[in-house]
């Protein structure tokens, strides 16, 4: 492929003929796995795909959900109050990064003022997520705490003042992350340890 160039393929006789065949085949077998007339099978296919999409998403807000511990009123007691702040710092399962986003995005939502630290271990990889509430950014920066917490993890990241994120190799070292980062931010916020 080249610009102004055209490429045509194409088959005659008997290789056409076998092209024709195979095709032919491969709609058969997919008719038949979908039990739908050959008419039917791309819209088939299409309803798959959406109920696959559907289901992705709903297995995603589960995961949130119990990572939320399923409602909405432990966000606040699992919550350490820090100064005139809360700061949470939890380890979660089988997040991705995506999902991992949207978790802190919620739980800063809910704490209304704070610092929310998240850790993840995923495919025995760590994934770092820090988020701080705007009005907070003056004296805690996700963007250095995510420097400082990385390391310990065997990884690197940054950030903005009120969202940064890392990733790391050692799994194996998250608690001691998060211990680490309730220091530093009871530390930042102005409050003994």
């Amino acid at each position: 492929m080249a610009a102004g160039i055209r490429r045509i393929e194409a088959r005659t006789g008997a290789g056409a003929v076998e092209w024709i065949h195979a095709q032919r085949q491969a709609l058969d077998r997919a008719q038949m796995a979908l039990a739908v007339p050959a008419e039917h099978v791309a819209d088939a296919v299409a309803r798959l795909q959406a109920d696959t999409k559907r289901l992705a998403r709903e297995n995603e807000h589960l995961k949130m959900q119990a990572a939320l511990g399923g409602g909405g009123n432990q966000v606040h007691d699992e919550a350490l109050v820090v100064g005139d702040a809360k700061l949470i710092t939890k380890r979660v399962s089988g997040l991705d990064k995506s999902a991992l986003r949207s978790l802190s995005d919620s739980l800063r939502d809910r704490l209304g003022r704070g610092v929310v630290v998240l850790a993840a271990d995923h495919d025995g990889k760590v994934s770092l997520l820090v988020a701080v509430t705007k009005d907070l950014t003056d004296r805690v920066k996700a963007g250095q705490l995510v420097k400082e917490l990385a390391p310990i993890v065997g990884g690197g990241g940054g950030g903005r003042a009120d969202f940064a994120e890392a990733g790391g190799k050692d799994p194996s070292r998250i608690d001691d992350m998060l211990a680490r980062a309730r220091e530093l931010v009871t530390s930042a916020m102005g409050t003994p340890a």
